[in-house]
Order: C-alpha cells, then sequence, then structure tokens
C-alpha cells in the first residue's frame, strides 16, 4: 500500500495545487494529512475541495490550527 503523508497546509494556495500534482503523479492508496491543513483565509476552501475529491483516500489528523466544525 502507498502512503502520501503531508502536514501543516495551512490553507496555502501553492501547496494545495502541489499536493493535487502529487495525487496525479503518485496515485496514492491513501493520503494521511497530519494536521494543520486549514487557515482563516479563502483559500481552504481548496483544500476542502481536495477532501471532497479524495475522501476515500484521505485520513485527516486534526491539527492546533484546525477549526473544530471541521471535524465534528
Amino acid at each position: 500500500m502507498k502512503y502520501l503523508v503531508v502536514s501543516d497546509i495551512h490553507g496555502s494556495s501553492e501547496y494545495i495545487s502541489y499536493l493535487f500534482r502529487l495525487m496525479q503523479i503518485e496515485n496514492p492508496d491513501k493520503v494521511i494529512i497530519l494536521g494543520d491543513m486549514l487557515s482563516l483565509n479563502n483559500e481552504c476552501l481548496r483544500i476542502l475541495d481536495f477532501i471532497e475529491e479524495y475522501k476515500d483516500k484521505v485520513i485527516l489528523i486534526k491539527g492546533n490550527c484546525d477549526f473544530e466544525w471541521y471535524f465534528s
């Protein structure tokens, strides 16, 4: 099984774009996001799009900067 492990995206548009490209290149079985994926900016909606698109592959671990409502 192939895993892609990322952390501390903080809603960065650049990192999210890179993550989408990595998914196409590496085609992992699972993506583990080790927290701090969101931030208080408009770009955080892109990471939510990523999670929705790859929901069968994504494992989320809440970080100290993540919103409580998403993990409820």
